[in-house]
């Protein structure tokens, strides 16, 4: 196919999961309508024309920006990440590589229209630019008689020799006079396995900030190392570091819009190096920012090939694990973690998780060898043994645990640990059917969330009081709690949580809601997705399609999926409907198991609050 520098008329084209629809301006991803700007869809068009052919950055500004228009490198680096955030799961067909440009991985077939035929696209016969390093999934193809340059490049060649002079120029002098020798052994961070060469530092002061950071974020302090790492990227010009461990820490917070502002810094400074292990730090970074699990244990495992020791890592493979209901694999995962000294507060967290996942014995030996040391009496250790209470499900001795852990952590500003006990006595009293108690203390940890920018935990903490004051019959601060939930959400693209703020709203809002549409740079699951379908025809009174969706629900739901409550609830309403039309389905007899490790979704215990009062009043 040929390829114009323009975009012809009504152009549809199909790969992997994803349909680019140039005449309704617009994508559908795994069957689903998608929002995407004309930028990225343009550029997706691009791409299209030319599978599996390296497009340069020149090719790809003079057709996206055409007339000679002066834009700077990064609006390509945007439009790219743009594309590949709308593409969600299928991000990876769009390949870079490394001092060349993009490419396209993937057979593309071009729709008939008015009942022509379907056409596979076949790559174009233009030239590979010359790559001057390695790309990032598979090698360069073959390459072939250089292609001339355009008429824009030859303008600037000028322009680009001098600049070209000067950039040696500085690089020489950084070299020898400005940039600090650091040791090669320097350690950064030991989660990470994070060392001074690393960097890519510039400036004198860069190592130890960012060492800094650390340790204030292992601390708990984010906000300051947050705040250091921000002065450091607006300091020194060219480590990435900052960027990804900011993009990475806004992922974690919930805060997808300021992750992606802090990716594409990431990628500008990581694309003029060529560092095999920051390489591979940033595309784990983008792996977690898609949420696709199988993608982040790749990631990370590969970063484990570079550098084994990084235990941060075996702590986030673990969890993806675990959310993918493999409990045993995340524990051996577990199990390889040194937890030394329980210095850092994600070692207390995984030590609680092994507890968790069935070492309750184990964590308490840790923590006997620490009282023997004397370092056991600390606001972190109280956290850590209230959280081995909860797996005993001695949630006495947890409420207990996890107050004086909160009341400590204040005195001593650990705010991490004030808000994470603070929403687990709250998640305690509903667990006891405490629900004046629990809105109360749901109320002041939801305050701490806010105040610390937890905006997953705040979305998820305002579900569970909109069903809380729904229960007390305050249907308007239920409803003032959903919405504040959804404004959240959308506002920060808290992409794990959309779905239930989305639940929540079809069972407790009297609103009129919008159609759903799925975000696209998100992995729902087909049973989540399928309980989404039924749970919205429930609402609206369409029984048989209600039964139908919860049927398909069912079937790809298993007991370890967090929203397993959720469509129980949904089988019980269904089946007392049922009992009058003589079209019962099936529902479940008993809940799930206890929710453990208590991490968000917490909004999963008042659905199960939900459920238990449906099944007393069942007939």
């Amino acid at each position: 196919m040929a390829v114009s520098s323009g975009v012809s008329a009504a152009r549809r084209y199909r790969f992997a999961g994803v349909v680019v629809d140039e005449g309704a301006t617009r994508l559908e991803v795994d069957g689903r309508p998608c929002r995407c700007s004309q930028r990225a869809l343009h550029l997706l068009l691009i791409f299209c024309e030319s599978p599996g052919r390296t497009l340069g950055r020149a090719e790809l500004m003079d057709r996206l920006w055409p007339g000679g228009q002066l834009v700077a490198d990064e609006a390509l680096t945007q439009a790219v990440f743009r594309a590949r955030a709308v593409l969600g799961a299928h991000a990876g067909h769009i390949v870079t590589i490394r001092g060349a440009g993009f490419r396209l991985d993937a057979d593309v077939v071009r729709l008939g229209v008015d009942g022509d035929a379907d056409e596979v696209v076949q790559p174009s016969a233009y030239d590979e630019p010359a790559a001057t390093g390695t790309e990032h999934v598979d090698p360069v193809l073959p390459s072939k008689p250089a292609e001339p340059p355009s008429g824009r490049m030859m303008r600037r060649l000028p322009y680009l020799l001098a600049l070209l002079a000067a950039l040696l120029l500085a690089a020489f002098v950084y070299r020898w006079v400005v940039t600090p020798q650091l040791a090669p052994t320097e350690i950064i961070d030991v989660g990470y396995a994070l060392t001074a060469p690393d960097l890519h530092a510039t400036q004198a002061d860069t190592a130890r900030l960012i060492a800094d950071a650390f340790r204030r974020e292992g601390e708990g302090d984010r906000a300051r190392a947050r705040a250091l790492l921000e002065t450091v990227y607006a300091s020194d010009a060219t480590t990435p570091v900052p960027a990804i461990f900011l993009a990475l820490w806004a992922v974690g917070g919930g805060n997808n819009a300021e992750a992606d502002r802090w990716l594409m810094q990431a990628q500008l400074r990581t694309d003029r190096l060529d560092d095999a292990y920051l390489d591979a730090l940033l595309a784990y970074t983008e792996a977690e920012r898609r949420g696709q699990p199988q993608d982040i244990l790749r990631r990370a495992g590969a970063l484990l090939d570079l550098r084994p020791d990084a235990w941060q890592l075996r702590i986030a493979r673990s969890h993806l694990m675990l959310y993918s209901g493999y409990r045993d694999a995340a524990a051996a995962e577990l199990a390889r973690v040194d937890f030394g000294d329980l210095q850092h507060r994600k070692q207390v967290m995984a030590l609680a998780d092994r507890a968790s996942l069935g070492d309750a014995d184990g964590a308490a030996a840790v923590l006997a060898d620490l009282d023997a040391k004397g370092l056991a009496d600390t606001p972190r250790i109280d956290y850590l043994r209230g959280r081995i209470a909860w797996s005993q499900k001695d949630y006495a001795r947890a409420d207990q645990d996890f107050l004086r852990c909160e009341e400590r952590g204040r005195r001593e500003a650990r705010f991490d640990l004030v808000n994470r006990c603070a929403a687990n006595v709250g998640a305690i009293a509903v667990v006891d059917g405490e629900y004046p108690r629990a809105i109360e203390l749901l109320e002041r940890a939801l305050a701490g969330m806010q105040d610390s920018g937890w905006r997953r935990d705040e979305v998820d903490l305002g579900l569970m009081l909109a069903q809380l004051y729904a229960f007390s019959g305050n249907t308007d601060a239920s409803h003032q709690a959903l919405a504040s939930a959804q404004a959240v959400a959308g506002r920060n693209e808290v992409d794990s949580m959309w779905a239930w703020v989305r639940l929540y709203e079809l069972r407790l809002s009297d609103a009129d809601l919008p159609d759903m549409s799925l975000p696209a740079n998100v992995v729902t699951p087909t049973g989540l997705v399928a309980l989404l379908d039924a749970r919205a025809a429930y609402r609206r009174g369409d029984l048989g399609a209600a039964r139908q969706a919860y049927e398909r629900a069912l079937r790809a739901t298993s007991e370890s999926d967090e929203w397993i409550d959720e469509l129980s609830l949904l089988g019980w309403e269904l089946h007392r409907k049922g009992d009058d039309a003589g079209q019962a389905v099936d529902a479940p007899t008993s809940v799930s198991e206890v929710i453990d490790p208590p991490y968000p979704p917490l909004a999963r215990l008042t659905s199960r609050a939900a459920l238990q009062r449906a099944m007393e009043t069942s007939p």
